[in-house]
């Protein structure tokens, strides 16, 4: 790739438009992050011929995705396609790569390619790609366009559509015309960290994928607060009987689910969160009695202690930063900034949703506190899940959506793996969670 990238920087001129057309390459580079984008028409002949889309308002290709696409890619798709329509006044057709198993790969059909797909073409681009990459190559037959995550294809598309759907030499009503040979390849870490796509000017969402289901236990339904210190998941399964709840700890392992221990019934009245405490090995759960927060050791399941926190109300949510070795928990509608007692150091407002959302738990890694909304089925409420994000400074950063309606418990991660805990009939569910740049 290397070797690629120099080469194109020392033939200077090259061809990148249709056929006696001719303009420099494209060359940017910014010294403080290395990051580099380069444009090159590779030149077989004295022109370079075109690969003709659309003509006279008649396409010619069908945008492919994967079959088994996530649906951040199905939304990336879809978006595509209505901007082509909008900016070529020409409608394509979305299929996916689906083939029998008994059959070979069909590479001859004109199509737009996103994403990663079973396309020979697709596969060429990847492997010339270095990590945290786009690319957009243009062949006699194909458009490909591609990331090393679907965060940097979400990138791509964003290029695609800025450097040819709204370039009038290739695309404009009735035409899509780009040259045979045109590659884009731009590298950039920083863009394909979570840190970046949160705080990004572009829309992202959330979406969940690996779902793992709880089974109830002896009339324990309602999935509550749930932890993992890597190697374990740790669950809160409730029973209520009248106005009295208990409550039990289920312990899975993360990489099969399959479950290791099941702690006698506790009186942890709620249970709405819980944490884990790596400095401690405490899983730390408020109980929401009130403002009681129960300490329970992970290898045994029972309790260790309780704190009778000094809070401006009772605590439902509850995080823990190793890094800053503090404790973030939701009361009195603030989020709090706590000592390893609960005692508070600093707190700020929590910030309500665009819509009426019920407030669930909460999770905290080196950059922001995230706070999951469940749907609120009153008048006026949101029928879809969304994630608050703050920074710890205070600052509310943004609202992201995850268009699911269960109910959500709470978020947790061990280093760079982030799960969702749902609530579910019958009891709980715990799926990878991740977050995306949507193109629209």
């Amino acid at each position: 790739m290397k070797k690629q990238l120099v080469c194109a920087l020392l033939l200077g001129a090259m061809l990148l438009t249709s056929c006696a057309q001719k303009v420099e390459d494209m060359e940017e580079t910014t010294a403080a992050t290395g990051e580099t984008t380069v444009t090159v028409a590779k030149e077989t002949e004295k022109t370079v011929s075109t690969l003709s889309l659309i003509t006279d308002g008649k396409c010619t290709f069908t945008i492919t995705r994967s079959e088994e696409a996530s649906s951040a890619m199905v939304s990336n798709t879809k978006a595509l396609h209505k901007n082509l329509q909008k900016f070529t006044s020409s409608k394509a057709t979305i299929g996916t790569d689906w083939t029998r198993k008994d059959a070979e790969v069909d590479n001859s059909k004109p199509e737009i390619l996103v994403g990663v797909t079973n396309r020979r073409a697709t596969q060429e681009l990847l492997a010339d790609l270095p990590p945290h990459s786009y690319g957009i190559r243009v062949t006699e037959d194909k458009v490909v366009i591609v990331g090393t995550s679907e965060n940097m294809t979400a990138y791509g598309l964003y290029a695609f559509e800025s450097q040819f759907l709204l370039n009038k030499e290739y695309a404009g009503a009735g035409y899509l015309n780009l040259p045979v040979g045109t590659e884009v390849i731009h590298t950039s870490e920083s863009l394909d960290q979570r840190e970046s796509i949160l705080r990004s000017t572009h829309p992202i969402a959330a979406y969940v994928t690996n779902d793992r289901n709880l089974s109830e236990r002896n009339g324990f339904t309602a999935a509550q607060g749930a932890a993992t210190d890597g190697t374990y998941f740790y669950n809160v399964l409730k029973k209520k009987e009248g106005n009295v709840e208990t409550d039990i700890l289920v312990k899975s392992k993360v990489s099969d689910f399959s479950e290791v221990a099941v702690s006698a019934e506790m009186p942890l009245d709620h249970a709405n969160d819980m944490t884990y405490d790596s400095k401690r090995n405490l899983l730390v759960i408020p109980n929401m009695l009130g403002k009681i927060i129960t300490r329970i050791d992970p290898e045994t399941l029972t309790v260790v202690s309780e704190v009778d926190a000094p809070l401006p109300g009772t605590p439902w949510a509850i995080a823990y930063n190793a890094t800053r070795d503090c404790y973030v928990v939701a009361a009195g509608g603030r989020l709090c900034i706590t000592d390893e007692n609960f005692v508070p150091k600093t707190s700020f407002p929590t910030v309500s949703s665009s819509k009426k959302q019920v407030g669930q738990g909460m999770d905290a890694d080196d950059e922001f506190i995230y706070m999951p909304l469940s749907p609120d089925s009153s008048e006026g409420g949101n029928k879809y899940n969304v994630i608050m994000v703050y920074d710890w400074n205070g600052n509310f950063v943004r609202e992201v959506p995850l268009e699911l309606t269960i109910e959500t418990e709470t978020i947790l991660h061990f280093e760079d793996e982030y799960y969702m805990n749902f609530n579910i009939s019958g009891g709980g569910r715990v799926s990878d969670l991740h977050f995306a740049v949507v193109y629209s």
